[in-house]
């Protein structure tokens, strides 16, 4: 709840990054392949920066998924603990902090958004879905940008 808002900065960022900077990378593929060094350097460049943003985000996720899981395990260490202690006092305190943490949501959260491994996909889903519907922007471009020839159409 503390860095939900630059978690959410960060998704978005990422987000915007990678949909544009593949569909730039199709723009200048479907405009001619260029061989040469300046192009090799700008490809390795831009898959750098691509895999950083992606690597970034599965960090984060991986993290988030982590600790929710050890969270969950940590309350049947707790229970095994309280059992295996003969001090009443201390089986108590184990059995109150059991319960807090059964009761408690161990989820992690930015503005709404549940960040898991589901949002992940989620996240790669809806990063295809848009970067399809810019490459289909891309190709009714390109063919309205056909001239037509008027003596083609008569007959």
């Amino acid at each position: 709840m503390i860095f939900s808002p630059q978690i959410l900065a960060i998704f978005t960022e990422v987000f915007t990054e990678v949909t544009f900077n593949l569909y730039a990378s199709i723009v200048r593929w479907n405009n001619g392949i260029y061989i040469n060094l300046t192009e090799q350097i700008h490809n390795f460049v831009l898959t750098s920066y691509l895999l950083y943003h992606i690597t970034r985000v599965m960090f984060i996720v991986w993290a988030c998924e982590t600790s929710k899981n050890q969270a969950i395990k940590i309350s049947t260490t707790i229970y095994d603990v309280s059992n295996s202690t003969n001090n009443d006092q201390i089986r108590n305190e184990l059995r109150l902090f059991s319960l807090q943490v059964l009761h408690r949501d161990n989820t992690f959260s930015a503005k709404g958004f549940t960040i898991d491994a589901t949002f992940l996909r989620k996240m790669i889903g809806t990063i295809t879905t848009y970067f399809l519907i810019l490459i289909q922007f891309l190709i009714a471009t390109h063919t309205c940008d056909k001239k037509v020839n008027i003596t083609e159409l008569s007959n």
